[in-house]
């Protein structure tokens, strides 16, 4: 929400989204100038979710721990440019030039937090640059859907199996 914040400062033309369970229904927009800006949306069922991916411009899965969600692959096949957290996971599917990695950063307690200041120039960055957004989203289609399609991960599960198979 932060960084969406800062972007608005700089792009009028902005709005946000948030489709999903979770944390994201406890955030509070209380005394927000940019409330008019953000649409929260809830549970949807597939088909209503389709139809979001058919006019989103930019996908932000700003996950600590999902190591292969998929909402990301559904992103791929929609061809939708993705900003994506750089954790163990996420930076194992995508690579540098097929989505835009944000960092997290450690407080001296431990804690986790994603840097604000990236992820706002990343969603300037690519609502920007059409064709740099056009670019790591193709790259993303073309190199990782056939990695992930059904046939393929079917395969993949097969040699896990007998791999196991074999050794037991």
């Amino acid at each position: 929400m932060d960084a969406f914040a800062e972007a608005c400062k700089y792009m009028n033309n902005l709005r946000l989204v948030l489709i999903g369970q979770g944390n994201i229904q406890e955030l509070s927009l209380n005394n927000r100038p940019f409330n008019d800006k953000i649409t929260f949306k809830g549970f949807l069922m597939p088909a209503e979710i389709k139809e979001f991916y058919q006019i989103t411009d930019i996908g932000v899965i700003p996950s600590l721990y999902d190591h292969c969600p998929y909402t990301v692959l559904e992103m791929i096949s929609y061809q939708i440019p993705l900003i994506l957290s750089k954790i163990n996971g996420l930076n194992e599917i995508l690579e540098e030039n097929q989505c835009v990695f944000v960092s997290y950063l450690n407080t001296e307690e431990g804690e986790v937090y994603l840097d604000i200041k990236e992820l706002c120039n990343a969603i300037l960055c690519l609502a920007r640059d059409n064709e740099m957004a056009k670019n790591i989203a193709s790259n993303a289609f073309k190199e990782k859907l056939f990695n992930f399609s059904a046939y393929n991960m079917v395969s993949k599960m097969n040699n896990v199996y007998s791999t196991f198979l074999q050794h037991t």
